[in-house]
């Protein structure tokens, strides 16, 4: 009889331990429920008074239990499963940030060997694509490590300050067509050759900015 009560006690305890760490897991979800409250401790789960058991839809107390264990399992799931998605949303924010940073690169290098009209429509697209660079690694800056700031390569050739960018929401000024023909770029490795066109405010019209797309039609 001892030996039995000794194991009992044992199957007990380990039945105790995963309760609790199931509990743990439950109130780190964090989120309100329709049905269930948002934190729970042992003592709420122990006595089958509690109010959280007759909001359980069963009948049968014997069916509690299976019924809570299914809740259980299909909650750790969706846990689980949630931070799954988080890793595979860290991993899309890097893969975007390195897609936007190659096609940087690639209208840099086009821009050496490109006719008056052909430059203008790289240099479009060039600061939509610093502007989106500038808004996703503030945007992922508190999940993923950015380890590289941005080259705005365009913003400097027409003069434009990647600040007045964001506080404008990343938004893009309207700039005439005429002014990007007439600009001149060389590689970036040598800064001081770059041409910037002397702006003034005049130039930058904040009130009326462009679409996206109309900055990919090129």
């Amino acid at each position: 009889g001892q030996a039995i009560a000794i194991r009992l006690s044992k199957q007990v305890q380990k039945v105790v331990a995963k309760i609790k760490q199931s509990l743990a897991e439950y109130n780190l979800v964090g989120e309100p429920s329709m049905s269930f409250p948002l934190k729970l401790d042992f003592e709420d789960i122990k006595n089958q008074e509690n109010e959280i058991w007759r909001k359980v839809e069963v009948t049968d107390r014997a069916d509690n239990l299976s019924a809570v264990k299914r809740q259980a399992i299909q909650l750790k799931s969706m846990i689980d499963r949630a931070k799954e998605e988080q890793c595979l949303v860290k991993a899309e924010m890097v893969s975007t940030i390195k897609w936007y940073r190659h096609q940087h690169s690639l209208l840099i290098a086009s821009m050496n060997n490109s006719t008056e009209g052909r430059k203008a429509c790289l240099v479009k697209e060039g600061l939509f694509i610093e502007a989106k660079l500038l808004e996703f690694i503030k945007s992922f800056d508190e999940h993923i490590i950015v380890e590289e700031s941005v080259q705005t390569i365009f913003f400097s050739i027409v003069g434009l300050d990647k600040d007045v960018v964001e506080i404008n929401d990343f938004d893009l000024p309207d700039f005439d067509e005429n002014v990007l023909i007439n600009v001149d770029f060389v590689d970036d490795d040598d800064e001081d050759d770059i041409n910037v066109l002397d702006f003034n405010e005049e130039n930058l019209n904040f009130e009326d900015f462009e679409d996206d797309s109309d900055l990919h039609d090129i």
